[in-house]
């Protein structure tokens, strides 16, 4: 799985080049890309594991970072003011990643 995938994702093409940007409230500047064979708008981070988060991913990682290090799933959820199910899904959100990352 790439992170940030160049190629369609609706129908594969190569053919891909990006048309505008816009900022999000959280995460920074992002892309809007235009397939030319299907002639489809999407996002970069369309069918990513960081797709429609609106926490900030600086914050997620501290929270992840936290828990890698053994910090309870109570314990992190009450430290950093966030639920228990927000936390269970961003951990599995991004253990999707571990392939890409090793």
């Amino acid at each position: 799985m790439d992170l940030f995938s160049q190629n369609c994702p609706y129908c594969d093409s190569a053919q891909v080049h990006a048309h505008t940007s816009y900022t999000t409230q959280t995460n920074g500047t992002r892309t809007i890309h235009h397939c030319r064979r299907c002639d489809r708008y999407f996002s970069e981070t369309l069918a990513t594991p960081i797709a429609g988060l609106r926490t900030p991913l600086s914050r997620i990682i501290e929270v992840v970072k936290a828990r890698t290090e053994g910090q309870g799933l109570n314990a992190t959820a009450r430290v950093f003011g966030v639920s228990k199910k927000s936390i269970i899904d961003w951990e599995w959100r991004l253990s999707q990643l571990k392939p890409t990352l090793l």
